[in-house]
């Protein structure tokens, strides 16, 4: 019992507790930020080097970006597949690249600075 009751009355134990829980959701919220930028400016990037897929593959002429059909049964197709559209969707995805690595950057910095606020030993 001495224990269990040495752990329930340790400050710091508890701090790095609430730490985790407040934290939780924020983790979860810059994981998803990140991996959609990182993932999504690598895809765009690349896009020139494996666009021959879809022409060989799937039969479409490049990457298809939206296919829908209207209220008056029009159907809508469009694609990325000249070299002018390549070229745009791949400094796109360059730029998407950079904005990862800042907003990486600035999610660990939220995460530094609750650290470092909701740790620190507030007794001396």
């Amino acid at each position: 019992m001495g224990r269990v009751g040495a752990r329930l009355r340790d400050g710091a134990g508890w701090r790095a507790a609430g730490y985790q829980v407040l934290m939780f959701p924020w983790r979860v919220f810059s994981f998803c930020v990140a991996v959609t930028l990182w993932s999504t400016g690598l895809a765009l990037a690349t896009l020139p080097a494996w666009n021959w897929v879809f022409p060989t593959y799937v039969g479409w002429p490049g990457y298809r970006l939206f296919d829908y059909t209207d209220a008056h049964h029009v159907h809508h197709v469009y694609y990325i597949a000249s070299f002018w559209q390549l070229t745009r969707a791949s400094l796109v995805g360059i730029g998407l690249l950079f904005l990862a690595a800042w907003a990486t950057h600035l999610l660990t910095d939220v995460s530094r600075g609750a650290a470092r606020a909701l740790l620190a030993d507030w007794s001396s």
